[in-house]
């Protein structure tokens, strides 16, 4: 087998824009959407961090997972916590009032270069 970096891809099925007008407040206060992910070396002093900064409704901006990341702590050989952001569009049905039922998004995570070959190929008959 070549020298291969074993990871991992994300795989999303659906991919949303962002319908906010860029000068909205909420983009600021929002950074940490506006890339598809981040990953940062785990603290157990930030473990219940929130993406937006621990009061996001109180925010001006640069709270949360953007000054989190821009630390730039090592994440090799170290426990990382990856922070996803998930979009999605809701067209509005009659079915949808006075309760919307439950609306489900999904991501996987692939590995990739894990072994030499298909394992698969080695099943036993």
């Amino acid at each position: 087998m070549m020298n291969r970096i074993r990871s991992y891809d994300i795989f999303d099925t659906l991919i949303a824009r962002r319908c906010i007008d860029p000068r909205n407040i909420f983009i600021e206060v929002e950074q940490a959407s506006q890339r598809p992910g981040f990953a940062a070396g785990r603290s157990q002093a930030e473990a219940l961090l929130y993406a937006a900064g621990p009061y996001s409704n109180q925010s001006r901006g640069g709270d949360g997972l953007p000054a989190y990341a821009a630390q730039h702590r090592p994440v090799a050989n170290a426990d990382i916590v990856l922070w996803y952001t998930l979009g999605f569009h809701h067209v509005p049905h009659a079915e949808d009032w006075p309760v919307m039922p439950t609306m489900w998004r999904e991501f996987q995570l692939r590995p990739v270069n894990f072994f030499a070959h298909n394992p698969a190929l080695d099943l036993p008959k």
